[in-house]
């Protein structure tokens, strides 16, 4: 993302433009949900991205929505997906739809 902002918060990187896009949290992180050896890839605004497949978790959140990952094949496999994902949560924080 072109012009983000990266912020540590609860030892994890997020992502920010005008407010919090996304974030990468590992599994090495304890006080997060990522079991076993994954990664999670955020988005802070989930709830308002177009995902009619339902590719992202919404588990019982209501607003993060994220995927989990356990290899880098499937994180290369899905990086078109990503990409999509992550242009769109651009767009929702400068449309400011919250």
């Amino acid at each position: 993302m072109p012009n983000a902002k990266r912020k540590l918060s609860y030892n994890v990187p997020f992502y920010s433009l005008k407010n919090r896009v996304c974030f990468i949290w590992p599994s090495s992180v304890p006080w997060g949900k990522v079991k076993l050896e994954g990664v999670q890839l955020g988005f802070c605004q989930g709830y308002l991205l177009q995902d009619p497949d339902e590719f992202l978790e919404r588990g019982e959140r209501k607003q993060v929505y994220s995927k989990t990952y356990f290899k880098i094949s499937e994180i290369e496999k899905d990086r078109e997906l990503i990409r999509h994902f992550l242009f769109e949560a651009v767009e929702v924080d400068r449309a400011d739809l919250r």
